[in-house]
């Protein structure tokens, strides 16, 4: 199996000062998906222990699973269907 380059996928905010980050890398020889809470340490942002570290092999469940919340979200009224992308 090929090594993944580390590489930032993106972020989007949370509350102030602090970022969720989908980053993807190598580990152990196995390629992993990481989603990070980071938070703002002056004029660096730094890893924060919440979080979770995937498999890449979980990621077309997870996609899913992401998909069908929202889908709920929208259902339930707690968010706008404008914001629903479809891809």
């Amino acid at each position: 199996m090929n090594a993944l380059p580390d590489v930032t996928v993106g972020e989007f905010g949370l509350k102030a000062g602090h970022r969720c980050r989908v980053s993807l890398s190598t580990f152990k020889g196995r390629p992993r998906c990481d989603l990070r809470v980071f938070y703002e340490d002056g004029d660096a942002w730094r890893p924060s222990k919440q979080g979770v570290n995937l498999s890449t092999d979980n990621l077309p469940e997870l996609r899913k699973l992401i998909v069908a919340a929202e889908q709920e979200a929208i259902r339930a009224g707690v968010l706008d269907p404008a914001d629903h992308d479809e891809t």
